[in-house]
């Protein structure tokens, strides 16, 4: 199969299907030695869109801390989508908790500004970060790195859920979220929290060691959160 992404629809099933037919060219899993996401490397990759590094250094230099870029590889592109690769760390790390916390907020801003810049553009109605860490779960460059995905099209299983969450905001006479921070129940549930943050195991996962991770406050926008 080969061509440009696209959706087909399903007739059986009434599904929509995303094709990528570009995407059996990715290579195998690199090896440390030929990892195009360290430092140095930065020509193996796509011109970035967005680089933390010391002011006054030029683009696409070494130097940088997090750097995105578009996917080569990409699942969707324009105008259906676009696709886009955080490198997280600028040495060769595999496991992302591994990385400082000075580093990993790094990561999480850029994953902000990116959405906000989306938002911003009003192009795409759904955007979404991701982590696929290891190649069991599909990574073919081991080095610490996440993901963006924006589309024209919303999911149908996050209409379905945007709908259903619309329906118990009605029914409790607040958001949802924040009646489930505020339950007594959810205290059992609770794994950490911060003077900002709550980490918790939902009521009903969808799979095993599932958490979210929620604002005290209720701020649905994770691309205005502030650095402090």
């Amino acid at each position: 199969m080969s061509g440009s992404p696209e959706w087909r629809f399903d007739p059986y099933t009434g599904r929509l299907v995303l094709l990528s037919p570009e995407r059996e060219a990715k290579p195998e899993v690199v090896t440390d030695h030929d990892c195009p996401f360290c430092a140095n490397r930065e020509s193996h990759t796509e011109p970035e869109v967005l680089a933390y590094r010391p002011s006054g250094m030029a683009p696409n230099s070494n130097g940088w801390l997090v750097r995105v870029f578009p996917n080569k590889y990409a699942a969707l592109r324009p105008p259906l989508g676009q696709a886009e690769v955080f490198v997280d760390c600028p040495h060769h790390e595999t496991v992302f908790h591994r990385l400082e916390q000075s580093q990993i907020a790094k990561v999480l801003l850029a994953w902000r500004d990116r959405l906000a810049w989306y938002r911003k553009q009003g192009r795409y109605p759904f955007v979404q970060i991701f982590k696929n860490q290891g190649a069991g779960a599909g990574a073919s460059v081991p080095h610490c790195h996440s993901q963006l995905i924006a589309s024209q099209r919303i999911p149908d299983a996050i209409t379905r859920e945007l709908q259903h969450f619309q329906k118990m905001h009605t029914s409790l006479g607040q958001c949802p979220t924040c009646h489930e921070m505020q339950s007594v129940e959810a205290a059992t549930r609770r794994i950490w929290e911060s003077e900002h943050f709550s980490a918790l195991c939902p009521v009903a996962p969808r799979q095993a060691y599932e958490t979210w991770l929620l604002p005290k406050r209720c701020a649905p926008n994770f691309e205005t959160t502030s650095e402090t």
